[in-house]
């Protein structure tokens, strides 16, 4: 029996009466392999600026006056004095 790449061929019952056959068995294993390999580059730094910026808002504030008690000097009594905000 003679086969060639990429054609078909079957054994028929005059291959067989001789009482031997002979079969080739191949096979085939992929081999698969990655590699790394540079195919870009980025730059990547920091730029330093400064700005001024004026800003309006009203700003409050609450003021508070501290007069000690008598007899304790551990927890001062604290009363907030009302004014009105700045």
């Amino acid at each position: 029996m003679d086969a060639h790449v990429g054609r078909q061929t079957f054994a028929t019952a005059a291959d067989l009466k001789e009482g031997s056959v002979e079969i080739r068995e191949t096979a085939e294993e992929p081999v698969i392999a990655k590699t790394a390999r540079v195919v870009e580059e980025v730059l990547v730094g920091k730029e330093a600026s400064t700005r001024t910026e004026t800003v309006n808002d009203t700003v409050r504030g609450t003021e508070v006056d501290v007069q000690r008690t008598t007899g304790t000097d551990d927890s001062p009594a604290v009363r907030p004095v009302d004014k009105p905000p700045l």
